[in-house]
């Protein structure tokens, strides 16, 4: 697998590699992603979730989105980093936090 995309935590206890570019990347400004980013937005690349190869083991925090879906962002457990974005309602893809990027 020759990765496209790369990136991790601070610590690099977790990794993820991904064979496709992402698919957009955005800018989101929901109040949730603010308090997870500590700014006035997130920024994320959006990938397609079958290509993602992650190592080691983010926890996932799961919160209700002002949409009523589930979203679970994923952070390592050691360094406390932001690494990754799951939604509920689009299973089929995988965010990551531009700043996690290589």
């Amino acid at each position: 697998m020759t990765p496209k995309v790369s990136g991790g935590c601070a610590c690099g206890a977790v990794r993820y590699e991904a064979t496709a570019e992402p698919v957009f990347m955005l800018n989101c400004h929901c109040r949730d992603c603010q308090r997870a980013s500590g700014g006035s937005f997130a920024a994320i690349a959006v990938l397609p979730g079958e290509a993602v190869k992650v190592t080691g083991e983010p926890r996932y925090h799961a919160v209700t989105g002002g949409s009523g879906h589930q979203v679970e962002r994923g952070f390592c457990p050691t360094c406390g980093s932001p690494v990754a974005i799951k939604l509920a309602r689009m299973p089929d893809i995988f965010g990551v936090h531009a700043a996690s990027l290589d």
